[in-house]
């Protein structure tokens, strides 16, 4: 029995993206899914005092609507700001690892095709080259 429609969300490097929506477009029918994608730089610092001169450097009046705060020490970024965080990094300012991230928003007919999804993905991991896409109920 269907549950109805779904969100759900992927998190996957940037740079599989193309891969992530080959098998989507593959594995799951266009009247049972629509997506969308969302490119973001993705930052984790460190320690807590990397974070605060992260905050320091990243965070003003133009950029705090556009930086979302992801876990303890994780953010996300407008990609617009990478080269930025970059410089940052290479400079000392602050340790940590700055990664290009896509979001892929998704809307499932059912849990059944999540779990499809969620299977061919699964299946096709080792193709991926990073770490495999996280999918996840939004």
């Amino acid at each position: 029995m269907s549950a109805g429609w779904i969100n759900a969300v992927a998190i996957v490097e940037t740079a599989d993206t193309p891969k992530f929506v080959r098998v989507l477009e593959r594995h799951v029918s266009g009247a049972d899914a629509s997506y969308w994608l969302e490119e973001h730089l993705c930052f984790v610092a460190d320690t807590e005092e990397d974070e605060v001169w992260f905050r320091i450097a990243a965070l003003d009046e133009i950029t705090i609507p556009d930086i979302q705060q992801v876990g303890e020490c994780g953010y996300l970024l407008p990609p617009r700001l990478s080269g930025e965080v970059h410089r940052w990094l290479d400079e000392g300012l602050f340790e940590g690892r700055a990664v290009a991230l896509t979001v892929v928003g998704l809307e499932l007919r059912d849990d059944g095709v999540l779990r499809h999804l969620g299977a061919a993905l699964h299946a096709e991991r080792a193709s991926f080259m990073g770490q495999p896409p996280q999918l996840c109920c939004a």
